[in-house]
């Protein structure tokens, strides 16, 4: 009984988690909408110090290969995912302007720090 109620909080948790993304970013109204090629540059601290990835947008979603974040209609966008050091999480904010954008990442718990920038490839 108290295994299947747990497990019923945990999935109502999951669910609200992945649904408060979409509910922040209704007002990016698809401004930023596209594929955006995103390249970091980390310290010596980082297990990777160098690395590019492509991230979509669609409707204020910010979609990556590791999860998923959010951009207002300001370009504050904001995303969190498991990192490449297990147990630890990849926070990322940045500012996204026209079809660029630049910001930070911090490797929660440990010294890595990257810088990121943004290229819209196509949108």
């Amino acid at each position: 009984m108290l295994m299947a109620k747990c497990r019923a909080l945990g999935i109502a948790g999951l669910a609200l988690w992945s649904a408060m993304p979409a509910v922040w970013a209704q007002g990016g109204s698809g401004r930023f909408d596209g594929v955006w090629r995103v390249e970091f540059s980390g310290n010596a601290f980082c297990y990777g110090p160098h690395g590019a990835a492509r991230w979509t947008i669609r409707n204020g979603v910010i979609m990556t290969g590791r999860g998923r974040g959010t951009v207002n209609a300001r370009g504050h966008m904001e995303v969190r995912y498991p990192g490449s050091y297990f147990g630890h999480m990849n926070a990322i904010v940045a500012r996204l302007a026209g079809n660029q954008g630049t910001g930070s990442v911090e490797v929660e718990g440990t010294r890595c720090r990257e810088t990121i920038t943004l290229n819209r490839v196509s949108g």
